[in-house]
């Protein structure tokens, strides 16, 4: 019997190929955001900066 080889799969990509945003820090999220050219998923790298930004934690309700 031969042994197969299995592919290993890219951990920044989805099953779809479209791209992790979670794990990226803003540096590589806006670097991400000057190289692509689709709106939704400059979209998605907007939200993902706003969300990791420090200033967006000022505005949440955290202690309460």
């Amino acid at each position: 019997m031969a042994v197969s080889k299995s592919k290993k799969k890219n951990p920044m990509l989805t099953k779809n190929g479209k791209p992790r945003l979670g794990p990226l820090n803003l540096a590589q999220l806006t670097k991400m955001l000057d190289e692509t050219s689709k709106p939704k998923i400059k979209a998605k790298i907007r939200n993902a900066i706003a969300r990791k930004s420090p200033s967006s934690s000022a505005g949440r309700a955290t202690d309460l």
